[in-house]
């Protein structure tokens, strides 16, 4: 989706459509870290849901009305000239979706607010598109609930007796509506522009408040850390050719490249219990178009690539995508060949990407293990590794075991300086007692042995 400035033109100040932002110079600092990803996306010519974002400290604008309209109408013709040609119909309302980001990245964000624009007036040409009438009631329950406590200022204590007086959502948005109109005096908004203000004003109080002050100051973040609001149209298609899933490019146990992940059909990224999901394979249009993605997302990110996704309609659009966090030496390394060998990078860079912590994890033994393992403990990584052998309770018994040529795993509360030679001739140790820096992590570090360290759920019994 790509909209020329020709086109559509919108101020700094008050909007920039994906993909608009990285040409007007503009960074995390002015758009936050979800709007720079957005418009890299747009950049390297992926499918992205049509969005826009609303600069940090200009967040409060969209509470104006007339703001908050001219907003939409720029997303609706971000949506008509994107990928969507019909928006904003009596048979298929545009409803949006709202989130936020900060110019770094930060766990502690206000939820993201979805089905803005949702009414009485729209709600049963919703279901007839859609289906699931209980899905939808349920979204458009929790939307409320969020701005009634965040904008209108409605006692908790209220929401939590309505939550409880009525368990299903279709019964819980008439009451949620007449309890607004009775507590403020006036209706719930039936105008987009008056809800996306509200959820918008609901969203920066979140923000704002002693529990996000608190978060922040946890992190160590300033605690007028602004944000940016993000406003994306939500795509309306049927139930059974939609969905929402996530993947990775690379088979973290091989490193190859096998893209993987799930697929959650008739379910959108807001739902708080999905289910386990489904392969991608049950994606409606295929996989195909992930695997473009994964294609041309490797090498602009020089790492292995994880999305988030969604299908309306078996059209497919990236909601996220990003570098994966921690993705193992194996998907590393090969992730380092497979972009040199396709000369997306130099070799000499390719090497560089292998840092030295990473060469030595592929150095020492790793299992493959099935799923099916029974966990007996667990402790802190002290050396790492993996072994295979027999138990050995002492160091005497673990001497003598490695001396018929057995492989031995020593285990004890802990270890002192007389157990040196029996931490040499073990091939891994275990201990219930000390850390990363007691003696038998030390020693096992040293000797190239692997060790699990502080495995206090253990017993050892010397009988």
């Amino acid at each position: 989706m790509t909209v020329s400035d020709n086109v559509i033109h919108a101020s700094t100040r008050a909007a920039v459509p994906y993909g608009q932002g990285r040409a007007r110079g503009l960074g995390a600092d002015v758009l936050g870290v979800h709007g720079v990803e957005m418009d890299n996306l747009v950049a390297l010519g992926l499918p992205v849901v049509p969005g826009l974002t609303v600069p940090i400290g200009s967040g409060t604008g969209l509470e104006n009305r007339e703001t908050a309209s001219t907003a939409i109408d720029l997303l609706e013709k971000l949506a008509v000239r994107g990928i969507w040609p019909e928006v904003r119909t009596e048979r298929r309302p545009m409803l949006m979706h709202l989130r936020c980001s900060a110019p770094v990245a930060v766990s502690a964000l206000p939820p993201a607010i979805s089905v803005i624009g949702l009414s009485s007036r729209n709600i049963d040409a919703l279901v007839e598109v859609i289906g699931r009438e209980r899905d939808i009631y349920d979204s458009w329950a929790a939307n409320l609930r969020f701005v009634a406590e965040g904008a209108l200022e409605i006692d908790t204590d209220d929401l939590d007796d309505l939550d409880d007086d009525h368990p299903d959502s279709r019964a819980r948005v008439p009451a949620l509506l007449e309890l607004i109109e009775k507590s403020t005096g006036a209706a719930f908004p039936t105008d987009p522009a008056e809800q996306l203000g509200l959820a918008a004003k609901a969203m920066l109080a979140r923000w704002a408040s002693p529990r996000g002050q608190r978060a922040r100051k946890a992190l160590s973040l300033p605690g007028d850390l602004g944000i940016a609001l993000h406003v994306r149209a939500l795509r309306l298609g049927s139930w059974d050719e939609s969905g929402y899933g996530s993947a990775i490019s690379r088979d973290l146990e091989s490193g190859k490249y096998a893209p993987h992940g799930v697929f959650h059909l008739g379910v959108r990224r807001a739902d708080p219990n999905p289910g386990p999901g489904a392969p991608l394979t049950h994606t409606p249009g295929g996989v195909q178009i992930l695997d473009q993605i994964f294609a041309t997302l490797e090498p602009h990110l020089r790492a292995v690539a994880e999305v988030e996704f969604e299908v309306r309609d078996r059209q497919l659009a990236l909601l996220s995508a990003g570098a994966l966090e921690h993705p193992g030496p194996r998907a590393v390394t090969n992730l380092a060949v497979d972009l040199a060998t396709g000369q997306s990078i130099g070799r000499s860079e390719a090497v560089r990407m292998l840092e030295p912590d990473l060469m030595q994890d592929l150095l020492h033994a790793q299992l493959t293990l099935s799923g099916r393992e029974q966990l007996l403990a667990h402790g802190l990584p002290a050396s790492p590794g993996a072994a295979i052998g027999e138990i050995a309770l002492s160091s005497e018994r673990a001497l003598r075991l490695a001396a018929e040529g057995k492989n031995v795993i020593l285990v004890a509360s802990e270890t002192s300086p007389a157990d040196v030679p029996a931490l040499l001739a073990a091939t891994a140790v275990i201990t219930s007692n000390g850390g990363l820096a007691s003696h038998a992590a030390v020693v096992a570090r040293g000797a190239g042995r692997p060790a699990v360290c502080g495995a206090t759920t253990l017993r050892i019994d010397l009988g």
